[in-house]
């Protein structure tokens, strides 16, 4: 098994009202903790994005990004991408 390493993953799809509090609420009963969450709202505040990153090895971050993508969550297809660069 790999060792954990501080992980981004990028969440598009949001809902307007998405804040770094539900995030923690929806994904780390999941997925383990969160260090830190970055929402972003350039362009339009209707469509944010979310940064998380987690330590997770690469296993984890897999399976974190397969179980998001394309889930439906309050009228939004939600999709998860594990960043290689940040």
């Amino acid at each position: 098994m790999d060792n954990p390493l501080l992980r981004s993953i990028m969440l598009t799809g949001l809902p307007p009202d998405t804040d770094a509090a539900r995030i923690r609420a929806e994904i780390e009963p999941h997925f383990g903790t969160i260090e830190r969450v970055e929402i972003v709202r350039e362009g339009t505040d209707e469509h944010p994005w979310a940064i998380l990153h987690m330590y997770l090895d690469d296993e984890a971050a897999f399976r974190l990004t397969q179980r998001i993508t394309d889930i439906w969550h309050q009228g939004h297809r939600v999709n998860a991408r594990l960043l290689l660069h940040t």
